[in-house]
């Protein structure tokens, strides 16, 4: 669940910089 393609890299490279940026106010 890590070489999937690179659709999927780059999805999760986006959720997680909008979830740390969304979430680096609220949690931190």
């Amino acid at each position: 669940m890590t070489m999937q393609t690179p659709h999927t890299i780059r999805n999760e490279g986006t959720n997680y910089y909008s979830k740390s940026k969304n979430g680096e106010k609220s949690s931190e």
